[in-house]
């Protein structure tokens, strides 16, 4: 009897301390759960800015420009000088501007019309985040766009925009044995659909 009893107590510890050590597994194991959830339970970010409120901002920063010029797209970047100033770059339908609120603040404001080349680049000649914009006088470094080439091809299409009817002419004035057509228009607009193409052709009417 005494052999049975203790086999039955021995018995009766093993229960426990598995009991226990499965509570124990239970415990961590929730314990990791929560910190695996903790980043989850971080403080929600701001939602967006609305249309309305960019445009409000643009036309509060930029009060030189006509009161017509309506915003199109704006891109978080940053302007290379003896450092990266971070702030925002706002494309409207004739210029193009820049913001910083870095140290004393940075403000750029270009005609589109002015802009001569606008060209892919990269930081430090290794990271393509970067395009350069150059006038007659200034040349401008913009770096660390989320996404280089999309912000690229929308600039360079609004630059090409804001030009094409100054180069059609041009071009015309230029080569007089080609008619003032529409198929004159599609070679025109054939040129202009490359980056390198429209650069060069700038080049030439200037």
């Amino acid at each position: 009897m005494d052999q049975l009893s203790n086999r039955s107590g021995v018995g009766s510890d093993d229960v426990t301390d598995e009991t226990g050590s499965l509570v124990d597994v239970g415990l961590s194991s929730e314990d990791d759960s929560s910190d695996a959830l903790a980043p989850c339970l971080a403080v929600p970010q701001s939602p967006l800015p609305s249309y309305k409120q960019r445009m409000e901002e643009f036309k509060r920063l930029f009060k030189e420009l006509p009161d017509s010029e309506m915003l199109i797209l704006d891109y978080p970047c940053a302007l290379q000088r003896d450092i990266l100033l971070q702030g925002r770059l706002y494309l409207s339908e004739n210029w193009i501007c820049f913001y910083s609120n870095v140290f004393r603040s940075t403000k750029i404001v270009l005609s589109l019309r002015d802009i001569t080349t606008m060209s892919r680049e990269k930081t430090a000649r290794l990271i393509p985040n970067a395009i350069q914009i150059c006038t007659n006088t200034e040349k401008y470094f913009f770096a660390s766009f989320s996404a280089r080439e999309k912000s690229f091809l929308s600039v360079f299409r609004m630059w090409q925009n804001t030009l094409l009817d100054k180069v059609k002419s041009t071009y015309l004035k230029i080569d007089t044995k080609m008619p003032e057509t529409d198929a004159a228009f599609e070679v025109i607009e054939e040129l202009l659909s490359s980056t390198d193409s429209f650069c060069l052709l700038f080049k030439r009417l200037r």
